[in-house]
């Protein structure tokens, strides 16, 4: 956590402009946790973390995780019914799968490695409204599970599967989803075949593209 960066470079100002700064409890609701470096001192990074948490007075958190370790999993825990908003890099999903976020509401996974752990990140215990997945390439039927808790109350999804077929059978699975923007990879099949015509009766905006990189997603500070 660098000095340099709002609302921290605020306080620095004067001592009457710390005041406003740090009662000024939505300055200091989003946060992004790097990785712990072992040399570091961790004791001093984690309480400057938590005096930031502190500060947002329960208000609802949007979080950018880098990891999620014992350190960082420490951290959190007195914040679990605050997030809301969380990114995750691929190497944190799955030791997620043990912690509950019952306030969580938009979740955001990055990856540069294709399908790696699209199942873990399926069996979150999450119940979400928005769901990113960016950069995990070639999303296919085969993973999709009707039993899945994460598809029953999507109101948002952003995904890049490998065919028309898995495509449709997201539509099938997210019966509220009003908002979707979707990547095909392309294919070698030259055979098209006909898709049955399907009514979805609550989605307002689609986007329908090629290939779609995966960007950098990172909080205001």
């Amino acid at each position: 956590m660098s000095p340099e960066l709002a609302p921290m470079l605020l306080t620095r100002i004067c001592r009457q402009w710390r005041e406003i700064v740090v009662d000024t409890h939505s300055l200091w609701c989003r946060l992004s946790v790097k990785h712990f470096d072992l040399a570091e001192d961790w004791q001093s990074v984690t309480f400057r973390y938590d005096l930031w948490l502190k500060r947002s007075r329960g208000r609802p958190l949007s979080l950018a995780l880098q990891c999620y370790n014992d350190v960082t999993k420490s951290l959190l825990q007195p914040y679990m019914n605050q997030i809301t908003y969380i990114v995750l890099r691929i190497p944190a999903v799955h030791q997620l799968s043990a912690i509950d976020l019952p306030a969580l509401q938009e979740l955001t996974v990055l990856s540069h490695h294709s399908l790696v752990g699209v199942r873990s990140i399926l069996r979150l215990p999450f119940i979400v409204s928005s769901l990113r997945l960016k950069g995990l390439y070639g999303f296919n039927i085969q993973q999709l599970c009707p039993s899945d808790s994460i598809w029953a109350r999507l109101t948002n999804l952003e995904v890049h599967v490998n065919n028309p077929y898995t495509f449709l059978r997201l539509l099938q699975l997210c019966l509220n989803l009003s908002s979707a923007t979707v990547g095909l990879m392309p294919t070698n099949d030259n055979v098209v075949r006909a898709l049955k015509p399907f009514t979805h009766t609550k989605l307002q905006s689609l986007s329908i593209g090629g290939s779609f990189n995966a960007t950098p997603h990172s909080l205001p500070y």
